[in-house]
């Protein structure tokens, strides 16, 4: 390849990882949501589709760039992949962590002959959530990525446990809200390692499978409430 073909190339490779660099360096102060993440890597993407146009322009790239192009390009969606679902499991993770706060809160916290079969339950439930939460940090460590700590869990996005510990109807709306998040969540999962990470997908699958058990547990146990 010709100088002025390398020198092209390697510009749009520069701009590429002085991206990933921005991007890794805001993570330290604030936890990235995967659309946020989806729309930055979208970008990075952005640049290689125009070396990919400077290249076929170019008289000095025509002859080997497409080969070289396309070389770089398939890294780059390796790259943007993995940190997509890095980041989906991450999120998920911490949703969980959140969940396992919530239902312990209200397990404890709620009072009253009524809430008695709800509080069962949510204690039952910790242990399950608190095996997602190892499942999920395990697949992370094993992508590549680390876990993250207290300081990197996003936490404040369901609804927090109410202070009238007699309001047993606002708890169970509480655990469907938070239930519906994590299905919708795991759905992303799922369709996000489609044909490329089976072990991910499976994962994913008997999460959602989990969520949706507990949803229609709390769905029945709101309309019986509702009832008397």
């Amino acid at each position: 390849m010709s100088e002025s073909a390398e020198s092209l190339r390697g510009w749009w490779v520069l701009v590429f990882f002085e991206t990933i660099e921005v991007k890794e360096r805001s993570e330290e102060s604030q936890s990235g949501s995967p659309e946020r993440a989806f729309i930055e890597w979208s970008w990075a993407l952005g640049c290689v589709s125009c070396f990919e146009v400077k290249a076929e322009s170019s008289p000095t790239v025509r002859t080997r760039g497409n080969s070289n192009t396309f070389i770089f390009r398939e890294g780059v969606l390796k790259y943007v992949r993995a940190r997509r679902v890095d980041q989906l499991l991450k999120t998920a993770y911490s949703m969980e962590r959140e969940t396992i706060m919530n239902y312990m809160a209200n397990s404890i916290n709620l009072d009253g002959v009524r809430a008695e079969e709800i509080k069962k339950s949510l204690a039952a439930d910790i242990t399950e959530e608190i095996g997602h939460a190892q499942g999920l940090g395990q697949r992370i460590k094993q992508l590549g990525g680390l876990v993250p700590g207290p300081a990197s869990v996003e936490v404040g996005n369901q609804i927090q446990p109410t202070e009238n510990t007699t309001d047993v109807v606002a708890v169970i709306e509480a655990v469907i809200d938070a239930e519906m998040k994590a299905c919708a969540h795991y759905n992303k999962v799922i369709k996000a390692v489609d044909g490329e990470d089976y072990v991910t997908q499976d994962m994913g699958i008997r999460l959602l499978a989990d969520e949706e058990e507990h949803l229609v547990l709390f769905r029945g146990f709101l309309k019986e409430y509702q009832a008397n």
